[in-house]
């Protein structure tokens, strides 16, 4: 898949700063989490660069739910979302290629 883990990532204006670790405040099983007040993603390290990536889009999207004010998210649905979302972006690469010449953070 042509997606990298960036060092910074914006959602909803403001930027978060993407950090790895092999530690979870959520505990051995999350692959990622999102600190919507310290403006963080912490993904797990020692998992496959694949589900490193899908980790990041889980918690893109827990990013944008909570800036829309929805407190109270569905863990299951974030899940299927970013599964499906994941897929589609993986079968379909040429839809998402940018083809100004930015830069990733």
């Amino acid at each position: 898949m042509f997606m990298k883990i960036p060092k910074q990532i914006k959602i909803g204006g403001l930027w978060y700063e993407v950090k790895t670790s092999d530690y979870m405040k959520s505990g051995p099983n999350c692959y990622g989490e999102i600190d919507s007040l310290d403006l963080t993603i912490n993904i797990r390290n020692n998992i496959h660069e694949e589900m490193q990536k899908q980790a990041l889009l889980h918690e893109i999207i827990h990013g944008i739910l909570d800036n829309a004010g929805y407190d109270e998210q569905d863990e299951k649905l974030v899940q299927a979302i970013s599964y499906g979302l994941i897929q589609v972006i993986t079968d379909n690469p040429y839809v998402f290629v940018n083809t100004a010449e930015t830069e990733v953070k």
